[in-house]
C-alpha cells in the first residue's frame, strides 16, 4: 500500500512514529501505587496546621494545646444566650425600665442577670415577650433536677428543650387556616379555621394583632370572637357603624353583652373616619383583666368607655369613662371554644389582620406593648416609619 493511497506523506508517517515513542517512553515511567505506605514524615507534613484535641475538632490553625492555639467557641457545650427566641434588647430595656444603656451593656445585663445570678423560678428575668424561664419550668414539670435555677434552665432550653419541642412560650398565635396575615371573612358556625385546641382560655390575658382597615360598613361590623355564641364574648371586637371606631365585649357574669367604646373623630372624607386611617397598619392590644379592660394603640393606652343608665332620664344612657365593671367579673369561656375572624353572626369587618396572639394569663404594660410594635413592624409594615393615630383625647392630656 502505497503512502499515497492512505493520505500519509514520509515526514507524516515519522510524526506517527514520534508519538508511539514518546507515549512508550512516558508509560515506563508510571509507578504503581498501589500498596504504598507514606512515610512518617509525609503523615507529619500532611497533618501539619490540624487540629483533633480531646473533642474530636478538625480545625484550621495552631493545633490544639500549642503556642497560637485558641479556640474561638467552645461549640460542643456552649449556647447563644442571646437568640432572638429568649432575647430581644428592645423588649428586656422596655420591661425592666432601662432607657440609658446600649445594646452591648443590655447583653452584658442579660448575661449576669441570668448566667452569672443564683435567682431561681419564678424570679427569672424575661428578655423575650415570646418566652419566659418561668414559663419553661412550670410547663416542664421534668425540668425539676435544675431547682428552678435562671442560668440551668436556659442552658437546657437551647442546648435540648427547643430541639425537643418543649415549651417555654408565653403566647399563642393565632393563625386563619395556617396563614398569620389574611383578610377577615364571615365564617361558617362551628368551623374550626384556627385550631381551638391551642388556646387555652384565661380570666386575665393580652390580646394583640395589626390591622389595617379597607373600608367602612355600614353596620356594626364583626373582626374577631371567641366564644360558641352570639352573646358568649370574650372577647367580640367590632368596627362601629360606618367608622374605623371600636366596640369591645367582654362578657360579665352579672352583664354578659358588657361593652366597651373607643371613638375617634369622623368627618365626610376619607382621612378622618374613626379611630384609624384606612389603609394604614395598626397594632391593636387588648388587656383584659377580671373586671373589664384596657385597649393600647400602637403601644399607647386609650381613653375608653361604658355607657350606663341616665340616673336623670329613664331609658337614656350616659358616657362614663374607663372600661371596667366592678360589680361582676370577666366570664372565662370553656376550652375547646370557637375563634372566629370574623363570626357567622355579624357582617365581617373590612380588614386585614396579622400576628394575632393570645397571651395567657399575661397583662402586657404599655411599656412591653410599645416594645413588641417596634420589634413586629419591621415584619408587618416594613416600609412604615410612623402611623397616624386619631383617638379621643386621653385623662392625661386633661
Amino acid at each position: 500500500v502505497s503512502t499515497q493511497s492512505t493520505g500519509f506523506s514520509g515526514s507524516g508517517m515519522q510524526f506517527v512514529l514520534l508519538l508511539i515513542v514518546v507515549a512508550l517512553v512516558g508509560a515506563s515511567q508510571v509507578q504503581e501505587l498501589d500498596g504504598a505506605q507514606p512515610t512518617s514524615i509525609e503523615l507529619h507534613n500532611a497533618y501539619s496546621g490540624t487540629a483533633t484535641g480531646d473533642k474530636v475538632l478538625n480545625m484550621p490553625g495552631a493545633p490544639y494545646g500549642n503556642p497560637g492555639y485558641k479556640e474561638s467557641h467552645n461549640w460542643e457545650t456552649s449556647v447563644d444566650i442571646w437568640s432572638p427566641t429568649v432575647f430581644n434588647p428592645v423588649f428586656f430595656a422596655a420591661k425592666y425600665g432601662i432607657s440609658d444603656k446600649s445594646e452591648a451593656q443590655l447583653r452584658k445585663q442579660w448575661r449576669e442577670e441570668v448566667m452569672q445570678s443564683d435567682d431561681v423560678a419564678p424570679n427569672c428575668k424575661q428578655g423575650s415577650a415570646g418566652f419566659s424561664l418561668n414559663s419553661y419550668m412550670a410547663k416542664n414539670q421534668d425540668l425539676s433536677w435544675t431547682g428552678g435555677s435562671c442560668s440551668k434552665l436556659l442552658r437546657n432550653y437551647l442546648k435540648q428543650g427547643i430541639l425537643a419541642g418543649k415549651d417555654g412560650g408565653t403566647n399563642v398565635q393565632i393563625r386563619s387556616n395556617g396563614e398569620s396575615e389574611f383578610g377577615v371573612q364571615r365564617t361558617e358556625l362551628d368551623k374550626d379555621t384556627v385550631g381551638k385546641d391551642s388556646i387555652v382560655p384565661a380570666q386575665k390575658y393580652s390580646l394583640t394583632f395589626w390591622a389595617k382597615f379597607g373600608d367602612v360598613v355600614a353596620v356594626d361590623s364583626n373582626i374577631l370572637h371567641f366564644g360558641n355564641t352570639e352573646d358568649a364574648r370574650s372577647p367580640a371586637l367590632y368596627a362601629k357603624t360606618s367608622t374605623t371606631n371600636l366596640k369591645v365585649s367582654i362578657s360579665q357574669n352579672n352583664l354578659p353583652n358588657f361593652e366597651c367604646h373607643l371613638d375617634g373623630p369622623t368627618s365626610n372624607d376619607e382621612e378622618n373616619v374613626g379611630v384609624f386611617k384606612l389603609k394604614q397598619w395598626y397594632m391593636i392590644g387588648l388587656v383584659v383583666n377580671s373586671t373589664g379592660a384596657d385597649v393600647f394603640v400602637d403601644g399607647q393606652k386609650q381613653s375608653l368607655y361604658t355607657n350606663v343608665a341616665d340616673p336623670d332620664n329613664e331609658g337614656q344612657t350616659v358616657k362614663q369613662a374607663g372600661c371596667n365593671n366592678p360589680d361582676g367579673q370577666t366570664t372565662v369561656p370553656a376550652a375547646e371554644t370557637y375563634f372566629y375572624m370574623s363570626d357567622p353572626w355579624s357582617e365581617p369587618a373590612r380588614c386585614e389582620l396579622s400576628l394575632v396572639k393570645y397571651y395567657r394569663a399575661l397583662g402586657l404594660t404599655e411599656a412591653e406593648l410599645g416594645a413588641q410594635r417596634r420589634i413586629e413592624l419591621e415584619r408587618v409594615a416594613p416600609d412604615v416609619r410612623t402611623c397616624l393615630l386619631y383617638t379621643s383625647p386621653s385623662p392625661r392630656d386633661s
